[in-house]
């Protein structure tokens, strides 16, 4: 009986150093999606409490406009008497006096959108309640009384025109959204 041998081959192992590469990239790539995955979703967060800022300054816009209507409609009689110490308006003139509260004296200076105080202190801003649960803090607005704009005619009320400047919070109160509007129309009242 005939026994044929073979030679046994000398095992060199390169199929496992390629399933060890072809491991090492499939962790890679994993950790990579993980990472981009986790990323989106903190930039999606972020977009989305942008975006609550966002509206809750525009609300604070709608707010201030509402509280010029509301005053109009009432026949305030007077820019003066617009200026009570309770609804945020303030002049705007060369003096930058301001006509609101315990500040009426023409050396008192305007609020700046910039100052974070102007959003902390009752007498520089009105706060407009919205009902949002959802921001850090309500949106919070001032008015600011530009000038009036006489009838040609001398007839009619003149036109008066004011900024709105709101400020609105996110989710957290870092994110935060300044918003300016100008507003104006004829009124029953002269300034």
């Amino acid at each position: 009986m005939f026994i044929l041998s073979t030679p046994l081959k000398q095992q060199s192992g390169v199929v496992l150093v390629i399933s060890l590469v072809m491991l090492l990239l499939l962790t890679l790539i994993g950790v990579t999606s993980v990472q981009t995955t986790s990323l989106e979703e903190k930039m999606a967060g972020n977009m989305r409490d942008q975006n609550m800022a966002f509206q809750s300054a525009e609300a604070g816009l709608r707010a201030g406009e509402q509280r010029i209507e509301q005053i109009w409609n009432n026949g305030a009689g007077s820019i003066q008497t617009f200026c009570n110490g309770t609804s945020g308006v303030f002049y705007k003139a060369a003096t930058a006096n301001v006509c609101d509260g315990a500040c009426t004296a023409p050396s008192c200076p305007a609020p700046s959108a910039g100052d974070s105080s102007t959003w902390t202190t009752a007498s520089k801003s009105v706060v407009a309640v919205t009902g949002n649960t959802q921001v850090a803090s309500e949106p919070r607005y001032y008015i600011t009384y530009i000038s009036n704009i006489p009838d040609i005619a001398g007839v009619a009320p003149p036109e008066l025109s004011f900024m709105i400047t709101a400020r609105g919070t996110g989710g957290q109160n870092n994110t935060q959204v300044i918003l300016r509007s100008y507003y104006g129309g004829k009124t029953k009242f002269q300034p």
